[in-house]
């Protein structure tokens, strides 16, 4: 089954210079009609390995994927214990960039993302 790639979702992500880099660029995400912000962090994750894969020797992939604490976005977004984002995660969903009305993202994390949705994210590190 083909994948139709019918909107577009702006993401703005506050840290992790590396990551935004590399995958996240200035371009909007092209994602099919059914897409929550699951399903774009998954999306970015899988972007950033197919990137940084072929830039790795064998034992640089193995420290990331196997040695790091941290592996992909979701982790340092996501607490898969208590089933929410963490408290310090910097986050905010509106209907588009220009748009006043937030998206219930947080609260509903099956919600599916509307075209043109804009997206702040990611990890308050703190000074």
């Amino acid at each position: 089954m083909e994948v139709i790639f019918t909107k577009k979702i702006t993401l703005k992500l506050n840290t992790m210079p590396l990551y935004r880099d590399l995958v996240v660029g200035k371009k909007p995400l092209q994602v099919p009609e059914v897409f929550t912000l699951f399903d774009v962090i998954g999306k970015l994750d899988q972007k950033y390995f197919e990137k940084i894969r072929p830039k790795l020797s064998p034992t640089e992939l193995k420290r990331i994927l196997f040695d790091s604490a941290c592996k992909t976005l979701l982790q340092v977004l996501w607490n898969s214990k208590e089933k929410r984002f963490y408290e310090d995660v910097i986050f905010h969903a509106r209907k588009s960039f220009s748009s006043r009305e937030s998206l219930p993202v947080r609260e509903n994390l099956k919600f599916i993302l509307p075209d043109k949705a804009y997206i702040i994210l990611g990890p308050d590190v703190g000074c």
